[in-house]
């Protein structure tokens, strides 16, 4: 076995052989990793925070946008017997809204409908913090100069305010059908 010394110094600089890879595969080995480990390997060296930064970040995007893609039906307690958009629901659900009744003979409404038979979404996303835990717990952050740790800290610990901006309008879509409603019509409606 060789030391360091006599090695000599060609060999004590020369680039490990992972940072050698191309960046492609560098990026398949961070998208086989658990998050823990994307954070790990990230904080090793500032090449692979500018890979596993974005990694980190799609993992705490996947949890800001729960519905999308979904189809979403929102009613309140207000909406009458037979009040629902045509075509939402199927002959089959059609006829067993107009046969169900509660215990005073009301008709099945569609919020009544909705709460029996799909799970209700609750409103609430949160961001887990595991990260931020075993970031505070790790050497290399308790190394890190004070604008390494902000810059780590803004990506480990989000606020999801940063993914909701407040500052630009917000619209409201229909994806089935052209019509959309911008939110400043929607909130005078019902402000």
């Amino acid at each position: 076995m060789q030391s360091c010394e006599d090695r000599g110094e060609a060999e004590v600089t020369a680039k490990p052989l992972l940072l050698n890879l191309p960046t492609e595969l560098h990026n398949l080995v961070f998208d086989d990793l658990d998050i823990g480990d994307v954070l790990n390997l990230s904080l090793t060296n500032r090449y692979f925070w500018s890979i596993g930064r974005k990694h980190i970040q799609t993992y705490f995007m996947s949890f800001l946008g729960p519905w999308a893609g979904e189809n979403i039906v929102c009613v309140g307690q207000y909406i009458e017997a037979g009040d629902y958009p045509p075509d939402m629901l199927t002959k089959d659900e059609e006829h067993e809204l107009s046969q169900h009744q509660d215990e005073n003979g009301r008709l099945m409404t569609l919020f009544d409908f909705t709460r029996e038979y799909y799970e209700e979404i609750k409103g609430n996303v949160s961001i887990p913090i595991t990260l931020l835990g075993q970031l505070l717990d790790s050497e290399q952050y308790s190394r890190m100069s004070g604008s390494g740790r902000s810059q780590v800290m803004d990506t480990v610990w989000l606020k999801a305010s940063k993914f909701y901006p407040s500052d630009q309008p917000w619209i409201l879509r229909n994806c089935e059908s052209p019509p959309c409603f911008a939110q400043t019509i929607v909130l005078s409606s019902f402000i």
